[in-house]
């Protein structure tokens, strides 16, 4: 078996085949709003790849007070999270761990360690980061992390019956 390797940011040859996992794990198509977010802050995804193939990604934006509030208290969804609202990691009030995808074939394997990228990513957080679950598998990844499930009133809508949960992170103390 080859490689993995990772990419810290999301390259022009990989958009095809993330927005392929989105239409396939989320039933969703990427809005223009999130193409631009793509053309903008490219770093807030890492994609996963093996023999030039993707197997997943992450998507860990740092988020301004307001979004971070919004988000978690369910007054705005991710299709209002603009990018003004977006900021550099270290003049954001805290990490949206806004997806942690892979394709559909990924063995146990892959899937773990594309998930101990994104626990590498937001683990030694100085500030708080949060996810909103929208599935069974987010949940378990969330679990995974070692974050705090919380109650969550918001538009996210659930897949397959699963009710959205808020799951956080403390900031961690150095």
């Amino acid at each position: 078996m080859s490689t993995l390797q990772i990419h810290p940011r999301i390259e022009l040859v990989h958009i095809e085949e993330v927005v392929e996992i989105d239409r396939v794990r989320f039933e969703r198509e990427p809005s223009e709003l999130d193409l631009e977010r793509v053309a903008q802050f490219p770093w807030v995804y890492s994609v996963v790849t093996r023999d030039g193939i993707v197997q997943g990604y992450t998507l860990v934006i740092p988020v301004d007070h307001f979004a971070h509030n919004a988000l978690q208290l369910g007054e705005m969804g991710e299709e209002e999270l603009l990018l003004r609202h977006i900021r550099k990691p270290d003049e954001c009030s805290a990490f949206y761990l806004a997806s942690v995808a892979t394709i559909p074939t990924t063995n146990p394997l892959t899937r773990r360690q594309i998930v101990g990228l994104a626990q590498g990513q937001v683990m030694r957080s100085e500030v708080e980061t949060f996810a909103i679950a929208i599935s069974r598998e987010g949940d378990s990844i969330a679990r995974e992390l070692q974050m705090t499930p919380r109650k969550y009133r918001g538009p996210f809508s659930g897949l397959a019956k699963y009710v959205p949960t808020l799951f956080v992170q403390e900031p961690f103390h150095f």
